[in-house]
């Protein structure tokens, strides 16, 4: 067609054709996919090439996965292997008692290692030093659960002493609920003064107002003479049944009276 179209002296050439010869003619030969399209690249030829570069691309492709699948394969067991040790070692006591740990000092809760100790020994209903010693110690996976779920509730900033349902006061454990007061370290000193001065004392009269979980009859009541006697006031009826709780826990029922009363 292009010959004949040149033969035809009634027709132009085509821009294409006389590019080729204006390139021939400057000693700069130029193939037919380079010219540009202003004048006259070859449509049909450029598709072809485009085709013919996407089939190599798309075949050197899939050599490669081919090549990679069975490294990729080895990577998601391997990251499936680690996934599943991880899961394993939340049922052993010294995993889940480093778990509780790091979830808790991520949350900015004070003394994480302590807390997660309490929480950990109050789930598997065992001391503190047992978890040391039994580190490897399988735990069912409904004591995981529960412990967790302790962690969830100190994260949200419940108190220990609520989520235990216990809280030690002068060397003493004692029953809480929210319904009580959290006995505090500074009341310790209190009753250490009361039996500093009234050790002695014989017979002895105490009373506790607002007594709240009993812990401070009760404790005066185990340091002091047997004669001794306590009367404990609150105007919650929750508060007297966590002290009456507390009060025949050591069998302080002869030497203590709860009273019911505003006042």
């Amino acid at each position: 067609q292009r010959q004949m179209c040149i033969r035809d002296s009634k027709r132009p050439l085509w821009p294409r054709t006389a590019a080729l010869k204006s390139a021939a003619a400057n000693g700069a030969r130029r193939s037919a996919h380079t010219i540009s399209p202003k004048i006259g690249l070859p449509i049909i030829g450029s598709t072809i090439q485009y085709t013919i570069w996407i089939f190599l691309w798309r075949v050197s492709w899939m050599i490669c996965w081919s090549g990679s699948a069975p490294i990729l394969k080895r990577s998601i067991l391997k990251n499936t292997h680690t996934i599943s040790n991880r899961i394993s070692g939340l049922r052993s006591v010294g995993g889940l008692y480093e778990y509780g740990e790091c979830v808790l000092r991520s949350h900015g809760i004070e003394s994480p290692r302590l807390e997660a100790s309490i929480l950990l020994a109050h789930s598997l209903g065992c001391s503190r030093v047992e978890l040391i010693v039994h580190r490897e110690r399988k735990v069912s996976e409904e004591t995981a659960e529960a412990y967790l779920e302790l962690i969830a509730g100190r994260c949200r900033r419940i108190p220990t002493a609520y989520l235990t349902g216990e809280r030690e006061f002068m060397s003493l454990p004692f029953s809480v609920s929210p319904s009580v007061m959290i006995p505090r370290p500074e009341t310790e000193l209190m009753v250490e003064e009361v039996i500093r001065r009234f050790g002695d004392v014989s017979p002895l009269k105490c009373l506790d107002m607002g007594t709240g979980s009993g812990c401070i009859p009760v404790a005066l009541a185990m340091n002091l003479r047997s004669d001794a006697r306590f009367t404990a006031v609150d105007v919650s009826k929750q508060a007297l049944a966590a002290a009456a709780c507390n009060v025949r826990r050591y069998g302080l029922e002869n030497r203590s009276e709860l009273i019911e009363s505003d006042m």
